[in-house]
């Protein structure tokens, strides 16, 4: 934004929420679709209804940051529990963040919501 020298503080003050309100409806239109396209779904995923309560009651936010760790021994399920609350609560966030690392033999799931 461009100093103009003698217009005042509060014309400066104006310019600048004009320019600030102008970035902020420029943001607001970024989106990114939501997908799961590459994410291993299964046909019959068992409801664990209890569970994704639990994760729900975990995640309601005050305003503060959470976290859920989901873990068990392998193929038990844990990262198709996380897809099916994924995806019945997916617009109660702004962002989901899917990052699968493989080292070796090991595999490690981060759900960031």
């Amino acid at each position: 934004m461009p100093l103009i020298y003698g217009e005042g503080k509060d014309k400066a003050m104006d310019r600048l929420r004009e320019e600030v309100d102008k970035a902020s409806k420029k943001r607001e239109d970024f989106s990114v679709t939501f997908s799961l396209s590459d994410v291993f779904d299964i046909d019959h995923f068992v409801a664990r209804e209890d569970e994704l309560s639990k994760i729900q009651q975990a995640l309601s936010s005050d305003g503060s940051r959470r976290a859920v760790v989901l873990h068990s021994l392998g193929r038990i399920g844990k990262t198709q529990l996380s897809i099916a609350y994924e995806k019945r609560h997916k617009d109660n966030y702004s962002a989901i963040l899917w990052l699968n690392i493989v080292k070796g033999s090991n595999q490690v799931t981060f759900i960031l919501l």
